[in-house]
């Protein structure tokens, strides 16, 4: 049976000696504003912000970092530029952009070699090792840590040191060499300790608890879990309370306590989600779903499974791919479904073989001679058994010892078997020198004579040869021939069929037109629908509305109203895109009008509930395994044009206000409109608006584009910085800047990628304020 993977903690590339940094914090920012000099001490100062921020506010650290990077790039300071792209490379690297991250890292690299800074070249080996270990490239993680190690025993860096032990003990254990992990642990442990580093120690108890997993030693692995979960809490660390909560679950699933189990993964999800940790939230998926195995629930095994599996291919984690693959392995193995077993199998063992992992090669070669005897092929299925014994054989340390053992018992008996050798050699050399001559002369006699017999010989075979060639010559005459004949028939009949093909091409050609005219005749339908920006321009005339369907119709639609004192704004982003996402999008308008100019329903949270109920009503929706999951991601805002009141409420889609420079975010209901497990209110947001606040709604269409340097998503992250920098310029501008980003994304070095998704984005600008007293705060 497959194990749950433990969540161990690669120590990223910070010092962690200091908790208590607030007042540090506000004392670096004070003097930041006391300095306006655009020189090389406010680089370092925007450069210590960014460090002091990273455990507290990592979003902070992106944007002081940015700062400090782009000053140093204007000054040419080498060594400011350094230390900012190493303090970016690890937001990315905490955030699980591994692209991003890999390449600041490697760019702060190059700069601290080049100035010879060892403390901090050290900390950028850290970082690059790490990435290597996320990427599933332990050979190449083990050689950036170990160099690190070196510098940091130089310099006598202990905070360098005790993240280099930790790191390698993480890479040691992916590879399943525990003791050696448990070792580097203990090490690393022990510096924590001397050095009073909490968070060290932390991370420290939470590795050395899943070694003892691993080797079922589960009172001694709770001990240390329970440990590193109270010093998480302490530091308000939720990254370590969701990886000591994992890593309990997984300590539960080993012993079958699958309900315990469960609601620790649960838990640990959760503020995975809340954190945007992709990398633990693959994890938890994966082992929510080996939970589900490990009770026969195959469907919601297989599910999760497909979670991991879409978010590791998104993300490049390549270790966590490997694990989902083995997972449909051993589902499909319990479904008695052969075929698609051996197929994941296979692709799990690949992928663990070339991220070097003996684990996880032992458990792919155990599922595939189970997969190969189920179907028959039991050759092949010996063939694996064969590996997963030998894999498994190489895991266990008492056989290990006495292989080393036996080898050393062989060399020393080589060594006095080469003595003797020796030995008899020099009586040999005396003889062997005595008859040498005898050879010569018997030798040249030998040759002398061959030579003649091999010139007699050659003469012959040529003769016959020469035979040979010429009725080899006459055959292939006569078949070239006949080959000839063949092929002016098969010519003939290639023409014939060439005129038929011609004649389907144009018949596919028509009627493509035919369904590109009709198509284009259902997006003139669906443009009349969409109501007329001139309501919104009436209450907010600076506005815009970026419309850019994928496939000339759209899944996404916007929608607004206004009743009495209240003007209704929404953006829907419906399942599909085309023709079936029009449909859609052409049902929830409809369903709108009716919700909220009928039943003059104004509040934004009753809207969606009213609209996911009559959605599941005209989908006829039950929840039944195998339905199609259709619905809409939903932003909807209801702001009293009078009071500058706004109510919102969203479904899957955020809502972003920016006010004074700064971005704030409503976060949505994690549910769609449509049939879900868990059937929650929405909830309702209010809020006052001020002046030149502006309000961002929109489909997810732009941050899941693909594209940019790497085809990779442009992510939301990148999506929320572009609105902010751009929200200070006129509202026609900011459209043409949101098209010119789209199509530099999709269209990037020349390269031309397809758009991904139904795009829509709307911006609206709070252009008056309201008579003083007129507002009834809440």
């Amino acid at each position: 049976m497959k194990k749950c993977i433990p969540q161990l903690l690669i120590l990223i590339c910070l010092p962690s000696l200091v908790f208590a940094q607030n007042n540090e914090l506000d004392s670096l920012e004070n003097l930041l504003k006391q300095h306006f000099a655009k020189d090389t001490l406010r680089i370092n100062l925007l450069n210590a912000i960014a460090e002091k921020a990273l455990y507290s506010d990592p979003e902070k650290t992106l944007l002081y970092a940015l700062k400090a990077d782009s000053l140093a790039g204007i000054l040419d300071y080498d060594k400011g530029k350094a230390k900012s792209s190493f303090l970016i490379g690890t937001y990315y690297f905490l955030v699980s952009d591994i692209a991003v991250a890999s390449k600041y890292a490697q760019n702060a690299i190059q700069l601290n070699e080049e100035s010879g800074d060892k403390q901090e070249l050290a900390n950028c080996y850290i970082l690059n090792g790490n990435i290597y270990s996320i990427k599933g490239d332990y050979q190449k993680s083990l050689e950036y840590i170990q160099k690190s190690l070196k510098i940091c025993e130089e310099i006598n860096y202990k905070a360098g040191m005790l993240k280099c032990y930790n790191n390698i003990g993480v890479t040691y254990s992916f590879q399943g060499n525990y003791p050696k992990s448990l070792e580097s642990f203990q090490q690393s442990l022990k510096l924590s300790v001397e050095l009073n580093d909490k968070r060290g120690m932390q991370k420290c108890y939470n590795n050395i608890g899943t070694i003892y997993t691993k080797q079922r030693d589960y009172s001694k692995s709770m001990e240390y879990l329970e440990k590193g979960l109270k010093l998480s809490e302490e530091l308000n660390d939720k990254q370590g309370i969701a990886y000591c909560l994992g890593n309990i679950a997984a300590n539960y699933s080993d012993q079958k306590d699958y309900p315990r189990a469960l609601e620790n993964f649960q838990k640990a999800l959760k503020l995975s989600e809340e954190i945007e940790d992709i990398s633990n939230i693959a994890i938890c998926f994966n082992n929510i779903g080996l939970n589900y195995l490990d009770q026969n629930d195959y469907s919601r095994a297989l599910e999760y499974f497909g979670k991991v599996l879409k978010l590791a291919e998104e993300s490049g984690f390549q270790q966590t791919a490997t694990e989902s693959y083995i997972g449909f392995c051993e589902a499909y193995l319990k479904l008695k479904n052969y075929s698609l077993a051996i197929k994941y199998g296979g692709k799990g063992y690949a992928s663990a073989v070339t991220i070097g992992s003996i684990l996880t090669i032992k458990d792919a070669s155990d599922l595939l001679s189970q997969a190969y005897a189920g179907s028959g092929n039991y050759q092949k299925a010996y063939k694996y058994y064969i590996e997963y014994k030998n894999y498994s054989d190489s895991l266990v340390n008492e056989e290990n010892a006495k292989k080393i053992t036996a080898l050393e018992y062989t060399y020393k008996y080589e060594q006095e078997k080469e003595l003797a050798e020796a030995e008899q050699q020099k009586k040999d050399a005396i003889q062997a020198e005595k008859t040498k001559r005898q050879k010569i002369i018997r030798n040249s006699l030998i040759i002398g004579l061959t030579m003649v017999l091999g010139l007699l010989s050659y003469v012959f075979y040529n003769l016959n040869e020469k035979k040979k060639t010429n009725r080899i010559l006459a055959a292939q005459k006569k078949e070239i021939s006949e080959k000839n004949q063949k092929l002016s028939t098969t010519l003939e009949i290639i023409s014939f069929q060439k005129d038929e093909i011609e004649i389907q091409k144009r018949e596919i050609e028509q009627k493509n037109k035919d369904l590109t005219s009709s198509i284009e005749y259902a997006e003139r339908i669906q443009n009349a629908i969409l109501p007329k920006t001139e309501l919104l321009a009436t209450y907010l005339p600076e506005n815009f509305i970026l419309f850019k369907p994928r496939n000339i119709v759209s899944g996404d639609f916007y929608w607004f109203a206004k009743i009495e004192k209240q003007l209704i704004v929404t953006v829907a982003d419906c399942t599909g895109h085309g023709v079936p996402g029009a449909f859609m999008s052409m049902l929830g308008m409809s369903l709108l009008k009716e919700i909220v100019l009928k039943e003059y329903i104004t509040q934004p949270d009753i809207i969606l509930k009213k609209l996911r109920k009559e959605i599941i009503r005209a989908l006829g929706q039950k929840g039944t395994i195998g339905e199609q999951k259709d619905g809409m991601d939903i932003s909807l805002c209801s702001i009293n044009t009078d009071t500058l009141e706004m109510q919102w409420a969203g479904a899957n889609s955020p809502c972003y206000i920016v006010r004074n420079g700064e971005l704030i975010r409503l976060v949505a209901n994690k549910m769609p409109i449509a049939y879900f497990e868990k059937m929650d209110k929405f909830t309702l947001n209010e809020m006052q608006l001020q002046k030149d606040d502006i309000i961002y709604i929109s489909s997810d269409g732009l941050s899941d584009q693909f594209g940019g340097p790497d085809n990779r998503k442009f992510f939301s992250h990148k999506f929320r910085d572009l609105l902010l920098s751009i929200s200070g310029k006129p509202m026609n501008e900011q459209n043409d800047i949101l098209e010119r980003t789209i199509k530099e994304w999709i269209n990037y070095g020349g390269k031309k990628y397809d758009q991904t998704d139904d795009i829509t984005v709307l911006g609206m600008r709070i252009g008056f304020d309201v008579t003083p007293g007129s507002i009834n705060h809440i």
